[in-house]
């Protein structure tokens, strides 16, 4: 669709992924014997985007058994469970699809262990994006 007056087209911000750096906590965090999630971290949002799509990294290792590690938004899960299941640090990376991130919205990386008497540490959780632009239509 082409549109020859401006006025049809209303303009807004989207973040989506990509290798630069947005946000960092380069902290190392841990989670050791309760087989549950818990938050290790989480970044606060500074800006709003109507539309967003995060990528986010950080390091991972386990000392004993394996564990999981998660992202969330406000206290609610939105990324894929990912394993963690080396005895060194190995990166991790996903893309999230987010709809929308609001000013003082908060990212979180949250952490499991899957067997009693393990460790997971965690550390290096880095928030990844660029800004753009995107056309809504307007009828």
């Amino acid at each position: 669709m082409v549109f020859n007056n401006p006025s049809e087209i209303d303009m807004d911000t989207k973040l989506s992924a990509s290798d630069d750096l947005r946000a960092s906590d380069d902290t190392e965090y841990s989670r050791t014997g309760e087989l549950g999630y818990a938050k290790a971290t989480e970044i606060v949002a500074t800006k709003e985007y109507s539309r967003a799509t995060i990528r986010y990294k950080f390091e991972g290792k386990r000392v004993l058994g394996n564990g999981m590690a998660k992202v969330y938004k406000n206290g609610v899960a939105i990324g894929s469970e990912i394993n963690i299941t080396s005895a060194g640090y190995t990166l991790k990376t996903e893309d999230v699809d987010f709809t929308s991130i609001a000013v003082g919205d908060t990212i979180e990386l949250w952490l499991r262990v899957l067997d009693v008497g393990s460790t997971v540490y965690v550390k290096n959780f880095r928030i990844y994006g660029i800004d753009g632009l995107y056309s809504v239509d307007v009828w």
